[in-house]
């Protein structure tokens, strides 16, 4: 929710796909408000995250997207890659935070042409306060990532230096 807010505030069309059974309370509350409150405290700001897509239907979602942010723990890597991997087209970028070679899992259920990425950390840090909002509380001004293949690593910076602040 943190960095789905940090892009729509940005201009980008994000698509929030709900695929774990924690925090269902919060979750139909952002899809009965259409979005939910931000308390950006790294740069003062409060405002309304209205995601251009909120669901559970992984279809729609995975085919909707460029560029796919996965952020859950590594011990969940293979059963997102078996939900998600289908729904795959060519050119997308993945990217797994944190990664921890989670791009090989991924690998595995799929023949798309897709460039994989990992993170080792957040770009923002932040919790969901009081089911109510979500507060962002820290920016990472570093955050190592590979990409596989290599030889599109420029092309993704490119991509994610956009996105976000700490890409470069």
């Amino acid at each position: 929710l943190i960095h789905a807010a940090k892009l729509i505030e940005k201009g980008y069309d994000v698509c929030l796909l709900k695929t774990s059974s924690t925090n269902n309370s919060y979750f139909e509350t952002i899809v009965a408000e259409q979005g939910y409150q931000v308390n950006d405290t790294t740069s003062g700001k409060k405002f309304f995250a209205r995601p251009y897509l909120i669901t559970r239907d992984v279809k729609t979602a995975i085919e909707f997207a460029d560029v796919i942010i996965v952020m859950t723990t590594t011990l969940q890597h293979e059963d997102i890659a078996k939900l998600i991997t289908p729904y795959f087209k060519g050119g997308q970028i993945l990217v797994l935070c944190p990664g921890y070679m989670g791009s090989l899992i991924f690998k595995k259920y799929t023949d798309k042409d897709i460039t994989y990425c990992e993170w080792e950390t957040t770009a923002y840090n932040g919790r969901i306060m009081d089911g109510s909002y979500v507060k962002i509380t820290f920016y990472n001004p570093r955050n190592a990532i590979s990409v596989m293949p290599a030889s599109r690593k420029n092309d993704v910076l490119d991509v994610l230096s956009k996105m976000f602040d700490n890409t470069k």
